[in-house]
């Protein structure tokens, strides 16, 4: 490898967080679970966080600290059951900080089942 190898490097628009690696045919496109969305290129936490601001909103001015909190939680962890829902419980769980048991009843509310063991 020498020393002026070419590297292509992504940044979040919105946190600046950089992902960078040596340029290759195979690798195409943007990272992986990097996603453009609207006219900004978004790291997976700041989708993650989008979901979740995006479902607070949605709640509207009314809700109340609890509702909020609840919006925020249950957003984040529908992201992540329609971004890959052939990931089981305990591994959603990981990524939302809940348990596996919260992740099944998103996964029923909306009607997603899990994969096979």
């Amino acid at each position: 490898m020498s020393a002026t190898a070419a590297v292509d490097v992504w940044t979040c628009e919105r946190c600046s967080v950089s992902a960078r690696w040596m340029s290759s045919a195979e690798q195409s496109g943007v990272p992986v679970n990097w996603a453009i969305e609207g006219d900004q290129l978004l790291c997976l936490g700041c989708r993650r966080n989008r979901a979740g601001e995006d479902a607070v909103e949605a709640a509207g001015d009314a809700a109340s600290g609890a509702e909020r909190v609840r919006a925020r939680r249950t957003g984040t962890i529908d992201f992540e059951i329609l971004r890959d829902g052939d990931r089981s419980n305990g591994i959603i769980a990981r990524c939302c900080g809940t348990s596996p048991a919260v992740i099944a009843k998103a996964r029923e509310r909306l009607g997603i089942p899990a994969p096979p063991r």
